[in-house]
């Protein structure tokens, strides 16, 4: 499946395999510096979460796996 824009897409395949937490570096930031996001894969739920005043915090899911 393709997808045009993220919000139209109801299905989405995984074909990787992550040993550790992806983190989504914000232009000109570190790894573990505030406003980065990452991908957390636990289970069969992929969650995505924020760095905010030197904590992750929760900002729902990607998948819930069944």
């Amino acid at each position: 499946m393709v997808c045009r824009e993220a919000r139209l897409c109801s299905e989405v395949h995984f074909n990787f395999f992550v040993e550790s937490p992806v983190e989504i570096l914000k232009p000109g930031n570190q790894p573990g510096d505030n406003g980065n996001w990452r991908i957390i894969i636990v289970g069969n739920d992929i969650k995505l979460q924020q760095r905010v005043s030197g904590e992750w915090k929760q900002h729902g899911y990607i998948y819930r796996g069944a």
